[in-house]
């Protein structure tokens, strides 16, 4: 008997400790891990591919300090490779602050630079542009012209709508400008420039990437819109992926957050959310269905789970399985990051 207790009481401790391991181990697993290596450490945006050499799928993902290339990394039974870093140059063109990438059909995509200002509200000519290119085995291959934004001013993004026809254009439209109006006023100011929100596009989203007419819509961190006593998010649909106009918008209640990624999967818009300032502990993942996502509309998307703050990329690459990608810091050095970039794999439910 005695013995039959002390084989009891050896499988009961085995038992437990089993527990704990398996309790451990999944934690962590919520821990961000490392991605790549210098020049990558700011991953802002990221997209699924198919591989540069046609085998398997590869995420590209894009830096906001380099101007002058994307990286790919290959995915293995959907288990990132985050080591496995390889180079793709965008031949001679430059896109700088690049903050949102959309899959489009036949391997190519579409790189957009946030077309903010800097930190003391300078305009810089490299970030208010965009370009479509097609994956290739070394490089990125410019499909057209780079689109340049001429200026940010309703009268020009909203050129052949009627901004006084409903009040969330409307609102939109004063956003824009006043907040254009108050990065005008600070520039050369750093302290000042950093209240004014000016505009910021994090976000952007094929929403029928199989067809040769792709329907994109970008995301605003900022402004947001004051509407209905509520500080909300804006989507612009882009009219012509040749030019820099908008033909339709919708608003998000994301809670007073600003956008910072979209994305698609299995008829649903996905996204991240956070302050408009970085580091702050208030980034989430949200999604909503994509038969809301209609003109003129005010949708309030779910709200899934909390992300690390500085989570700038989402990508799904199975229906249980996602990626963020986590903003680091390049720093001075030239050849190593401050703070490297990091990634988190997500259980969907």
């Amino acid at each position: 008997m005695l013995k039959t207790k002390g084989y009891q009481l050896l499988f009961i401790v085995s038992l437990i400790f089993l527990i704990i391991s398996c309790n451990s181990s999944t934690e962590a697993s919520k821990v961000p891990k490392i991605l790549g290596e210098y020049p990558l450490c700011e991953p802002s945006a990221v997209v699924k591919i198919a591989c540069p050499n046609k085998d398997g799928d590869c995420l590209l993902v894009g830096d906001n300090e380099i101007n002058y290339a994307l990286f790919v990394y290959p995915l293995n039974l959907g288990e990132l490779q985050a080591q496995q870093q390889r180079e793709l140059s965008l031949e001679k063109v430059e896109i700088s602050d690049l903050e949102a990438i959309a899959s489009l059909a036949n391997d190519r995509v579409l790189i957009v630079g946030s077309h903010s200002r800097n930190s003391k509200c300078q305009t810089k000519k490299k970030r208010q542009r965009w370009l479509q290119v097609k994956v290739s085995n070394n490089s990125l291959q410019p499909i057209d012209e780079v689109v340049q934004t001429p200026k940010i001013d309703s009268q020009i993004l909203f050129d052949d709508v009627n901004i006084n026809s409903n009040k969330i254009i409307q609102a939109v439209a004063k956003a824009i400008d006043g907040a254009e109006q108050a990065a005008n006023s600070a520039e050369g100011n750093k302290e000042a420039c950093s209240t004014t929100n000016h505009f910021n596009i994090e976000g952007a989203v094929a929403v029928n990437s199989n067809s040769s007419e792709s329907s994109i819509w970008m995301g605003m961190r900022s402004p947001l819109v004051t509407l209905d006593g509520k500080n909300l998010a804006i989507l612009l649909h882009l009219k012509d992926i040749n030019s820099y106009q908008f033909d339709r918008v919708a608003l998000l209640d994301l809670g007073g957050r600003g956008i910072r990624e979209l994305t698609l999967w299995q008829n649903y818009l996905w996204g991240i959310a956070g302050g408009s300032e970085d580091g702050l502990d208030n980034f989430v993942l949200w999604q909503f269905p994509l038969e809301l996502l209609k003109p003129d509309t005010i949708i309030e998307p779910e709200i899934v789970r909390s992300l690390p703050s500085s989570s700038e990329g989402l990508v799904f690459v199975d229906s249980n399985t996602a990626y963020t990608t986590i903003d680091g810091d390049l720093g001075d050095s030239e050849a190593n990051c401050l703070r490297s970039g990091k990634f988190l794999k997500l259980a969907i439910q």
